[in-house]
């Protein structure tokens, strides 16, 4: 037995065995990857005594749709009713699975507003994640849609796996940004008031009020005084050093007296 696929390749070929009662049987399996489509099968029968003979059929066959078994957004289940802060981010995690394998996960929101948000990510496994910031959407419910793409580019949705309305999700809408632009506004404008009122008080005061005028003290004369007279410094009499020098003066006398003159001779 032969199976072509729906490009013509020869995707089996397999003998099929004897079973009993004339009955050939076996299970066969189309390997992931083969296109979808219709395929042809050849049976070839050949007896004990070499007499083929051959039939041709054909066979359709069909992707495996993926399946969406779960979700997650921010750790909370998708039977949970979510509300979130504006500002805060939503982070979507998926538990999903294919025969052949996925290729991508979407998620879709939209608003009453029919606003449409969407993201595309390529599958890479259970810790495959969509991240929406708040701060790019508007207040309000945002109703979630979730797309899962298989290789063969089968595209199946939320409602489509569970028959049920999509998950609810409320942005708590931030009150304080949406007025902080007019609370910052108007209190620049009363700031700007009163430093005006302040300053033409202060202008028109130093124009009323008559400026006191101090009066200037007198410069009084001082009297120079003189230079007081140093006394002169009598000079003490140092009687000890006085007698001394008495003392020495008959000494030298004495030796005056023991040196001999030289007689001098004159030649006349």
């Amino acid at each position: 037995m032969n199976i072509y696929d729906s490009e013509g390749r020869r995707a089996l070929n397999e003998v099929v065995e004897f079973d009993s009662n004339n009955l050939f049987s076996g299970t066969y399996h189309i390997a992931p990857g083969r296109p979808i489509g219709i395929y042809r099968i050849n049976v070839t029968a050949i007896d004990k005594d070499y007499g083929v003979r051959s039939k041709r059929k054909t066979l359709i066959v069909k992707n495996n749709a993926p399946e969406i078994h779960s979700y997650t957004i921010n750790g909370l289940s998708m039977d949970q009713p979510i509300s979130i802060f504006y500002g805060r981010d939503l982070d979507f995690s998926f538990n999903v699975s294919d025969v052949e394998g996925i290729a991508y996960v979407k998620v879709a929101l939209i608003n009453e507003n029919l606003e449409w948000y969407n993201i595309t990510r390529t599958y890479t496994g259970e810790n495959t994640e969509i991240t929406f910031r708040t701060i790019d959407l508007i207040g309000g419910v945002w109703y979630v849609y979730i797309y899962v793409i298989d290789t063969d580019g089968t595209v199946v949705s939320l409602t489509d796996d569970y028959g049920k309305a999509p998950q609810g999700i409320r942005i708590i809408p931030d009150a304080v940004g949406y007025y902080l632009p007019w609370i910052l506004f108007f209190g620049a404008l009363i700031f700007g008031l009163i430093l005006g009122v302040l300053a033409s008080y202060s202008y028109f005061k130093s124009k009323v009020e008559p400026q006191k005028i101090t009066p200037k003290k007198k410069d009084i004369p001082v009297k120079k005084t003189a230079p007081k007279k140093r006394a002169k410094s009598i000079p003490r009499k140092e009687e000890p050093e006085t007698k001394e020098l008495d003392e020495n003066k008959p000494e030298k006398e004495e030796e005056k007296e023991q040196v001999p003159q030289r007689k001098i001779k004159r030649k006349l």
